[in-house]
């Protein structure tokens, strides 16, 4: 069975991770996102810091894609731990 190789560097995803992350921990502390959110999807512009909510993660990926086409994005659910 032939290995699978992505074509993303794994170098720019660590990258996506790691400032999706650092927006999604500003935007709790600053903007109080866990408290009013919990349980939402998030889809994060990692470079604009743009974001969309929804209440599926098929709905606010839809909303990404339809707000900031082709852009780098940071997908997680509120409040819910995500590893880097």
């Amino acid at each position: 069975m032939p290995e699978f190789k992505s074509k993303i560097d794994p170098e720019m995803l660590r990258e996506i991770a790691e400032k999706g992350q650092t927006i999604y921990d500003r935007l709790v502390k600053e903007e109080g996102l866990e408290e009013k959110y919990h349980g939402f999807f998030i889809v994060i512009n990692v470079d604009t810091g743009e974001y969309v909510l929804g209440k599926t993660d098929l709905e606010t990926f839809d909303l990404a894609k339809k707000k900031f086409p082709g852009a780098r994005r940071f997908h997680a659910q509120v409040g819910v731990p995500t590893y880097v």
